[in-house]
């Protein structure tokens, strides 16, 4: 089946080319085709209505100062800066950064047996949500800081591996997300620890 006028398909389909999509088809098709593009839409407008209730949730007194903090910190938006207030809830809890790091999943797996020890990859264990948020916001964070950027590099060169190193990035950025919220204080871009 080709696309309306040679189209590609892309990430975000306006409303002209949904239409486009509705006008194409045969008689066994269409049916088929319509009831996709209707559920696409209707998962666009879901979506839509759900980003709407976080907006308000995050405006709620409750939120509004941290989110206002959280912002402060590169690679963080509005939809991260509420899953880390709502799945950590309140961070003090954790009294050390490798307790919060352990919560969310940013430590390596590791076994042990008598007198050897093994240290992996990632750990499957922890919140899937905010790992997975923490890391997409690293890949942000190193183009807007240059802080995190030069670390980023230097442990790149070391380790070689870009994927393994944006992790420790992950849990760099996590730290400062820690002190953000521990001392009330916005993010200071390009600081260095």
């Amino acid at each position: 089946m080709e696309l309306p006028d040679g189209d590609r398909p892309q990430q975000y389909w306006s409303s002209s080319y949904t239409n486009r999509l509705k006008a194409i088809g045969d008689e066994r098709r269409d049916v088929t085709l319509r009831m996709l593009v209707g559920q696409y839409l209707l998962l666009k407008q879901l979506e839509s209505e759900a980003v709407g209730e976080i907006r308000k949730l995050a405006m709620a007194e409750r939120y509004q100062q941290k989110v206002k903090l959280l912002r402060s910190v590169p690679g963080i938006g509005l939809l991260t800066s509420m899953l880390i207030l709502t799945e950590v809830g309140d961070i003090r809890r954790f009294r050390q950064l490798d307790q919060l790091c352990a919560y969310v999943g940013l430590i390596p797996d590791t076994r042990s047996s008598g007198e050897k020890n093994w240290a992996g990859a990632m750990t499957c264990r922890g919140n899937r949500l905010l790992k997975t948020a923490l890391i997409e916001s690293a890949w942000m964070a190193i183009r807007k800081d240059p802080a995190l950027a030069l670390t980023y590099e230097t442990w790149k060169k070391q380790k070689g591996s870009g994927q393994r190193v944006i992790v420790k990035i992950a849990r760099k950025l996590l730290s400062r997300i820690r002190f953000v919220l521990t001392s009330n204080e916005p993010y200071k871009l390009g600081v260095t620890e």
